[in-house]
């Protein structure tokens, strides 16, 4: 058998050691040995960094992050996407200033309760605001201004008609009609603050748990919005 070291010379060529004439600029010795490129060992632990990236060690390498772009852990409580500051303007955010400022409690309570009212008002936002993007089975609750659309509709509904009859010289009855304006005013108001007020209610627990959830709510609405932005 063979050795590793061995040379063979070609066909008609001596196979003495001064017969062998390295490539011209490199001095190759008997006993050097380079394997051809499909021969090389390759260990398990050899990583090939890409085009441009040479040089990095395996235990430097980051697979590429699937899924959403950046977790809720790794953004701040305010990084939110942009909005308009109108949509910050709520029944909720109203009657809560009107219950801590109309009460009894001291300056300091009232000025926790604002700062309280502020920020639940904020997450509570931003909670409606996905709800309706996502068009679940209860969007509709999160509506702006779903309780004066409700009102409206309510008064628009109904038939508020003033009927005039007056006789005539001759003894025949001729009536005129006309919109009673004031009772759709006041039917639209009533309805609205009654709508509202129920909806407060079923609000104030809701804007407390999203003092907590409010991360993983942001994180849900901007991976869904970048979803969207994709698809058109």
């Amino acid at each position: 058998m063979a050795d590793k070291n061995d040379y063979v010379a070609p066909p008609g060529v001596s196979s003495g050691q001064s017969d062998y004439v390295a490539p011209p600029g490199q001095t190759v010795q008997q006993n050097d040995y380079v394997a051809p490129p499909s021969a090389q060992s390759s260990q398990q632990s050899d990583y090939v960094a890409p085009p441009g990236a040479q040089g990095t060690r395996q235990s430097d390498y980051v697979p590429p992050q699937q899924g959403q772009a950046s977790s809720h852990q790794e953004q701040g409580y305010f990084d939110t996407p942009s909005a308009p500051w109108t949509m910050y303007l709520t029944g909720y955010l109203f009657i809560m200033l009107m219950i801590v400022w109309n009460g009894e409690n001291g300056l300091f309570m009232k000025l926790l309760g604002t700062a309280y009212t502020l920020l639940s008002n904020y997450t509570l936002s931003w909670y409606s605001d996905y709800k309706r993007f996502e068009n679940g089975p209860f969007a509709w609750f999160f509506t702006r201004f779903g309780s004066a659309k409700f009102g409206y509709a309510s008064s628009a509904s109904m038939n508020y008609q003033k009927v005039r009859v007056s006789r005539g010289v001759f003894g025949n009855y001729t009536g005129t009609s006309s919109t009673d304006w004031s009772q759709h005013f006041w039917t639209a108001v009533i309805v609205t603050v009654v709508a509202e007020l129920l909806r407060f209610f079923i609000c104030v627990p809701i804007a407390f748990i999203t003092l907590f959830t409010h991360k993983t709510t942001i994180a849900k609405y901007t991976y869904a919005l970048q979803q969207w932005l994709n698809q058109q």
